[in-house]
């Protein structure tokens, strides 16, 4: 979810354009999987996904790594960011492309959800649409935490030029420090950007590596470590082995997204993937109410089948982002919106 404004077609790109296609393509992966989730999640609230067993297992298998996914992207990028020494410019900047879409999404949704009433999973009140944006709810403790993630990695590339092994060590302080001192020290609202620091710091450790020889073949390797992953941790759900299951999640992810992005057979899926993640933070910040809006739609009109109710509302909650932020653009009130 980072600033790009073409789409293309995948067989005229540039070489530079190439050499970050994949991280599109990831992000295109990884929206599709928010959506998909929020959808599958949407079901399971509403009463009309019944088996507990198979909506924990698919549950658990996405939000093992979707979104830290996002944290080691935005730290991949950060590493070639120009300019990283000007702290209060980057704040700056981050307070726009962050915050202000937090609040107006915010208000936004809670205000929409407050209008419809007992139709919605989970229905608010008035002081609820007041403090909508903060703490941060929903999907949207995602801008706050990477907001506070890029704050204290401008303070460190300030007062340090290799601020990936500064990180690195904050990293190591997230991961090994006991719990019981994130529980009497540290506030629940930093806690989402404390769990997520090491994938940000993994992305940045990365881009500092340099480009690095994906081959085809590695596909099998990859495909082969997510699976096998997957099936251990949905097996063993040990909370202190997270951190690593998710990690070799992400990397299985970023190697597959350089093999699309290599491979000529499949153009057409890695400009359709590229694309959706190009936009994917206006499709983050409104698919929700594409989404639920049609499954309160199907709920109401009597149609009960789960597989329909995903296949459309994981297509609403991509498509209908993408047509508002065409007519955002046109109308020019997309930076009104925070969409980009």
């Amino acid at each position: 979810m980072i600033d790009t404004e073409a789409t293309f077609s995948a067989s005229a790109l540039t070489s530079d354009r190439q050499r970050i296609l994949w991280i599109d393509i990831a992000r295109g992966i990884g929206i599709l999987l928010v959506v998909f989730g929020h959808s599958w999640r949407g079901l399971h609230s509403a009463g009309i996904l019944h088996d507990d067993h198979l909506f924990v297992a698919v549950d658990r298998a996405i939000y093992l790594f979707h979104m830290p996914l996002f944290f080691f992207i935005s730290g991949y990028l950060y590493y070639g960011m120009k300019n990283k020494k000007n702290m209060l410019k980057n704040i700056r900047r981050n307070v726009y492309t962050l915050i202000y879409p937090l609040f107006v999404w915010s208000y936004f949704q809670y205000g929409i959800k407050y209008a419809a009433g007992d139709i919605v999973n989970n229905p608010v009140n008035l002081n609820d649409f007041i403090y909508a944006p903060f703490p941060p709810k929903d999907m949207f403790w995602f801008l706050w935490a990477l907001f506070l993630i890029y704050t204290i990695t401008h303070l460190l590339a300030k007062i340090s030029n290799n601020n990936g092994l500064l990180l690195l060590a904050v990293s190591a302080f997230t991961i090994f420090a006991p719990k019981s001192l994130y529980a009497a020290y540290i506030p629940g609202t930093f806690g989402p950007a404390i769990q997520n620091l090491p994938y940000f710091a993994l992305g940045v450790l990365l881009a500092g590596v340099g480009r690095l020889n994906v081959q085809p073949r590695m596909a099998i390797f990859a495909v082969a470590a997510f699976a096998g992953t997957e099936l251990l941790f949905a097996h063993f759900p040990v909370t202190a082995a997270r951190t690593a299951a998710a990690t070799v999640c992400i990397l299985a992810v970023a190697v597959l997204s350089q093999v699309i992005a290599q491979y000529r057979r499949v153009d057409a899926v890695a400009a359709w993937l590229a694309i959706l993640g190009v936009h994917s933070m206006s499709i983050y910040l409104a698919h929700v109410i594409f989404s639920s809006s049609l499954r309160i739609g199907l709920h109401l009109s009597g149609i009960q089948s789960v597989m329909l109710h995903l296949l459309l509302g994981t297509m609403a909650g991509v498509v209908g982002p993408l047509i508002l932020y065409r007519f955002a653009v046109r109308y020019k009130t997309n930076r009104l919106l925070g969409l980009r």
